[in-house]
C-alpha cells in the first residue's frame, strides 16, 4: 500500500518521502474507495438474486427453522446431527434386523 502511494506522490511530482499525514490520508482514500467497491458488489449480486429478507420475513424463517429443531424425530439424533451439518453419506443403522452376521 506504502508502495502504490509512493508511486502516486513520485508521478504528481511532489517528490521526496511523503509525510505521514499524506500517507494516512492516502490510506484513507483507498479503503474507502475499497468499501465503496464492495458494496456496490454486494449490491449488484442482490439484485441478481433477488432482493433482501425484512425483518419481518428474517424472524419467521428464524422461527420456522426454530419449529423444525424441536419437532421430535424417529432418525437418531447422530443422523439428525449429520443433516444439520450437511453430511452426505448416509449413516450406518444400529438396528438389530439390519446387522446381519455370516454364520
Amino acid at each position: 500500500m506504502a508502495f502504490a502511494a509512493s508511486t502516486v506522490w513520485a508521478a504528481n511530482g511532489t517528490g521526496g518521502t511523503p509525510s505521514a499525514a499524506q500517507v494516512r490520508k492516502e490510506v484513507r482514500r483507498a479503503v474507502e474507495a475499497h468499501r465503496a467497491q464492495e458494496r456496490d458488489d454486494i449490491r449488484r449480486e442482490e439484485a441478481e438474486v433477488g432482493r433482501r429478507l425484512t425483518p419481518a420475513e428474517r424472524a419467521e424463517l428464524r422461527e420456522q427453522i426454530r419449529y423444525q429443531w424441536l419437532l421430535p424425530s424417529k432418525a437418531p439424533m447422530s443422523s439428525r446431527m449429520g443433516d444439520a451439518l450437511g453430511s452426505a453419506g448416509p449413516v450406518p443403522s444400529t438396528a438389530p434386523e439390519a446387522r446381519h452376521l455370516a454364520p
